[in-house]
């Protein structure tokens, strides 16, 4: 919905039929009470889920149960506004979100929200002048010292499972739990050693 206010009859005149036009030729959003929430799971299934990996999806679609639908899942679209998503981002802020986090997140947001223009559900986007501010959080690691690995390692030698494998490759090569759980026989490439 749109208004317009004006001292002068004219003004109002012409605005009126430049919003007719605009509406005849497509370019007003239709009328829509769907959800943050709703679009997202819609966005995710149409356009995610063809066109990534099934780890990058499970990751989106997360992100979003953790992050968004608790603070603008319930919003219809058409009612999002600039403030609203700055208010989500100091939520996270807040909770202690590293930076990297929030950015990821924004991505998708921000793809989302694209694709709800594409559909005429909003005109704008209106993530186009949200600020996002960087608090300089990052996560804090907690990596095993030399003497702690050595300890790990000596155990695993000892209780042989084949599950210790994947302790080994963790140990290794530094990878995360989920970078290794998806990795799969052509990520390796035995040709280079």
């Amino acid at each position: 919905r749109r208004s317009f206010t004006s001292k002068k009859k004219k003004n109002v005149t012409d605005w009126l039929a430049k919003m007719r036009n605009d509406d005849n030729m497509g370019l007003l959003p239709k009328k829509s009470n769907i959800t943050v929430k709703e679009l997202s799971k819609q966005w995710l299934k149409e356009v995610k889920e063809p066109t990534v990996t099934p780890q990058v999806y499970y990751h989106i679609e997360k992100s979003f149960e953790k992050h968004l639908y608790p603070v603008l899942g319930d919003y219809k679209i058409q009612e999002l506004d600039r403030f609203a998503i700055e208010k989500a981002y100091k939520k996270m802020f807040d909770s202690n979100f590293s930076d990297g986090t929030i950015e990821v997140f924004a991505s998708y947001f921000k793809q989302l929200l694209r694709y709800a223009v594409d559909l005429r559900i909003i005109i704008e986007d209106p993530h186009k002048n949200v600020i996002i501010t960087k608090h300089g959080k990052k996560k804090k690691v907690d990596a095993y010292t030399d003497s702690e690995q050595r300890k790990l390692v000596g155990y695993l030698k000892d209780k042989y499972e084949p599950h210790n494998v994947l302790f080994y490759l963790l140990l290794a090569t530094g990878m995360r739990e989920g970078e290794a759980a998806a990795l799969t026989w052509k990520d390796i490439d035995f040709s280079s050693g």
